[in-house]
């Protein structure tokens, strides 16, 4: 029988669908540089099959019948993974006092390893249920310690331990965990990464000893599962990752870098999603897990050009350059992507004015779906609208004018599309109206005008554009400086006007030649003028130092002794 199989995006370069096998599974890639949560959201949505209005391809192949279930966490404030079509649960918690669990609970607080304190930990352990009689104990043996050895080991666990059980107090949670069909969401941004150790701890040993079908999400593996320390879920996810996919139980990881997760749990994905890194070791272990290209590897440059939304996805013998289709993505935009003939879909808000608040989006090649609450604009030219900032943030008037005219001139021969005859009604429906050509044409000159008023708020230039006639006024003000010649300043302006920076002059050049002339100053001081200078517009920064700004002039008047 063929694996289980999800639909996990378009191959780059040939536009061919990509599925991958169901199993554990680790994402990796730069945070808010690569897609890893908007990867995993799309990979949920697809395995439990909660959207068939939107499918148009087989999302979910040879389930026999079973319905998958979900359960992330959310640990990061402001996250906003996660956050559709899902079940909300409350924090879940089975009090432990075995000694393995109180280590590794320490071991996460201080984030080292226990050595030789464990024996008096697992005296302290016997016979406990839960972490507040643990605390009990430990009071007790420090209170009757005659050793000083005992009453120092002891007094530290006392200590260790009122770090953990006033916050865990503090844990508004439940007993008793029940997963709905779907995705199931636990929200533990609130609260200390201890906590959130605990709770992930207690969720992943309910799954392994009363679950079946759920996928658990382990975000930011390199903290809860790290390398270098004990972590209270690393034992539960080792047990559900070695012993639980027999009950279709998988683990699937979200983490920044490869480094940092334990690799007892790393060895047992079967399916890598590898996104952009940048930094040379981060990009050399990628590299060392891309396989199966014959001939054909990625080199570095390719691991750091990763766009976001790109990966490479390795199971099996197979490896394929992959753009993951979003959940609110449809097949032709993602596709058109993949194959380089549009820019990359990127999810917007409800309304055009949340839109304009955004700054510049590119967006998916599609009307809004129905059923859904975000909206999906076609804007062509977002592209330019990325252009257009850029040159206006670097004062290239001239292209940001040609770049005005271009969308300018490309909306007024639109004109009203065909098919908008007026009083034309959308039928009602229960969900949301598909647009309609004109609708769409009006958004996009709405989106594009409010777009550009926001961008046209630049210091430094002042924009005038005419609706019929649009052209670039540049307001520019002449400064004049005197400066005396016995001051730093002033002899680093006779350097200028003597054409010593032309070519290029760093810091310790501009130094070594005042010591030259026998002008006496600080090394510090010499930077610091310089960077005023540039601040003034008489000189520029490079990477190689301070060169002369071609607008700059510097006169030097010879004044003579009174």
């Amino acid at each position: 029988m063929q694996p289980k199989k999800i639909h996990l995006g378009y191959e780059i370069g040939t536009g061919k669908a990509v599925s991958i096998p169901l199993g554990h599974l680790a994402v990796t890639g730069q945070t808010q540089q690569s897609g890893k949560t908007t990867t995993l959201e799309a990979l949920t949505s697809r395995a439990i099959d909660r959207f068939p209005a939107l499918r148009t391809v087989k999302l979910l192949e040879n389930t026999d019948g079973v319905t998958l279930r979900a359960i992330a966490f959310v640990t990061k404030r402001a996250e906003s993974g996660f956050s559709g079509n899902c079940f909300r649960l409350a924090p879940f918690f089975q009090s432990r006092s075995d000694w393995q669990f109180v280590s590794d609970i320490l071991e996460s607080k201080l984030h080292e390893k226990l050595k030789f304190q464990r024996s008096w930990i697992m005296k302290v352990c016997r016979g406990t249920s839960s972490l507040q009689e643990v605390k009990t104990r430990v009071q007790k043996e420090l209170s009757t310690a005659k050793r000083g050895l005992d009453q120092s080991v002891y007094t530290e666990l006392d200590a260790y331990l009122d770090l953990v059980i006033p916050e865990l107090e503090k844990l508004p949670y439940t007993e008793q965990l029940t997963l709905r069909p779907g995705l199931n969401v636990m929200d533990l941004s609130g609260y200390s990464t201890s906590l959130q150790m605990l709770v992930i701890s207690s969720v992943m040993q309910h799954v392994y000893e009363h679950e079946s079908g759920v996928v658990t999400i382990i975000p930011e593996a390199w903290e809860f599962v790290p390398q270098k320390r004990g972590s209270p879920v690393m034992r539960a996810a080792e047990a559900l990752i070695r012993k639980s996919a027999a009950a279709g139980n998988y683990v699937w990881l979200d983490s920044q870098d490869l480094a940092g997760v334990h690799k007892d749990i790393l060895k047992h994905c079967s399916v890598w999603i590898l996104g952009v890194q940048r930094e040379e070791n981060e990009v050399q272990r990628t590299l060392k897990n891309v396989y199966g290209l014959r001939g054909n590897r990625p080199q570095a440059d390719d691991i750091r050009a990763l766009g976001k939304g790109e990966f490479y996805a390795c199971w099996g013998s197979e490896t394929r350059r992959v753009y993951v289709q979003p959940v609110w993505c449809d097949d032709k935009a993602a596709q058109m992507y993949a194959l380089r003939q549009s820019t990359v879909p990127i999810r917007i808000g409800k309304t055009l004015g949340e839109y304009i608040d955004d700054g510049p989006v590119a967006v998916a090649h599609s009307t809004f779906v129905p059923g859904r609450e975000e909206a999906i604009v076609s804007t062509p030219y977002m592209p330019q609208l990325y252009a257009l900032e850029s040159h206006i943030e670097q004062g290239n008037v001239k292209e940001a004018l040609r770049l005005v005219r271009e969308v300018r001139g490309t909306l007024s021969k639109q004109g009203s599309p065909p098919g908008a005859a007026a009083g034309s009604e959308v039928p009602a429906a229960a969900h949301p109206p598909v647009q309609t050509s004109a609708q769409i044409h009006d958004d996009e000159t709405k989106l594009f005008n409010g777009l550009l008023s926001r961008l046209l708020q630049s210091p430094g230039l002042l924009l005038e554009i005419s609706a019929l006639q649009p052209e670039i006024v540049v307001q520019t003000r002449k400064q004049v400086i005197e400066i005396a010649g016995d001051t730093l300043r002033g002899r680093l302006a006779r350097l200028i006007a003597e054409n010593f920076f032309d070519a290029g002059a760093n810091g310790q050049r501009a130094f070594d030649e005042c010591k030259r002339r026998g002008w006496s100053t600080a090394k510090p001081n010499v930077y610091r003028e310089l960077d005023k200078l540039a601040e003034m517009g008489f000189l520029l920064k490079e990477p190689q130092g301070y060169t002369k700004s071609p607008a700059a002039k510097v006169t030097v008047k010879t004044l003579e002794a009174e």
